[in-house]
């Protein structure tokens, strides 16, 4: 599930070129807004040593620039030197305080590496900014360091939160079916499910997964082998076509083994566990 985790985070924040208009550049910083914007076209397009090389270009060029600092600090963390990203992107923030996408891009990294206290105080200091309009996101990583401390119904709080400033937020809604399906809440669970797969999420596997594991626990196979057989086609050639296959044929037998049977769905299954109120 880590790919769908990522999604969420948001961990790339990219700062976009500004220059002060009461004054006319150097021809220094004329030369380094040229190495930013590529440096930063380089980002985008997942090139990242070029990245590297054009933003480092534009640090030697401009070195009190509070945005050029942000994105040197990206191109270094996609190249793997986690302390020369953290360095820079906390340098973009002594040049700029109310940098915010450099705060959060600091917050992501302390929370990838699973620095709970430190992503946790820069998040907090986000929620102040009431002109971010990324708030929902704000609420969705707290809550996954709730999560990760082991305060589910604070987590679960958050998630809300999250959903109340962006009720399409689709990483949310993936958790709050994670954890429903998790203590025994399967019809919210699959709800859930279902809106995790909507919008810009659409095309990404697990929520679909979750919909599927879902209803083969509350024993609807019908149900499950629609959803199989979307899987299959949807995400063809991949592991997900391979787990429908299998899948299908284990989910046909024991179609087939509730049909002599005569078993029907207990409702056992579905009674809710008040641990959380979802």
């Amino acid at each position: 599930m880590k790919t769908f985790f990522l999604l969420a985070l948001g961990m790339i924040i990219l700062s976009s070129c500004s220059s002060n208009p009461k004054r006319e550049l150097s021809p220094a910083e004329k030369k380094a807004k040229l190495y930013y914007n590529q440096g930063t076209r380089d980002l985008v397009t997942k090139d990242y040593t070029a990245a590297l090389k054009n933003l480092m270009e534009a640090a030697s060029l401009d070195p009190e620039n509070s945005q050029i600092h942000n994105n040197l600090g990206m191109a270094y963390w996609f190249k793997k030197s986690s302390s020369r990203a953290i360095w820079h992107i906390k340098r973009s923030l002594e040049l700029d305080p109310k940098n915010t996408d450099a705060r959060l891009n600091l917050a992501s990294i302390y929370l990838e590496k699973k620095s709970y206290p430190e992503a946790q105080s820069l998040y907090e200091k986000i929620l102040e900014d009431l002109t971010y309009e990324g708030q929902h996101r704000t609420h969705y990583n707290l809550g996954i360091i709730d999560l990760a401390k082991g305060q589910n119904t604070q987590a679960l709080g958050k998630f809300k939160l999250a959903l109340d400033i962006n009720p399409n937020y689709c990483p949310a809604h993936f958790k709050i079916a994670q954890m429903a399906y998790k203590s025994g809440h399967y019809e919210k669970a699959y709800q859930s499910y279902k809106d995790a797969s909507l919008g810009v999420c659409y095309n990404n596997p697990e929520p679909l997964l979750g919909q599927i594991n879902t209803l083969i626990k509350m024993r609807k196979y019908s149900e499950a082998l629609v959803k199989l057989a979307d899987m299959q086609e949807r995400f063809a050639m991949t592991k997900y076509e391979t787990f429908a296959r299998r899948t299908i044929l284990k989910v046909k037998t024991l179609q087939s083994k509730q049909e002599r049977s005569g078993q029907v769905y207990s409702k056992r299954m579905n009674t809710p566990v008040k641990s959380l109120d979802f």
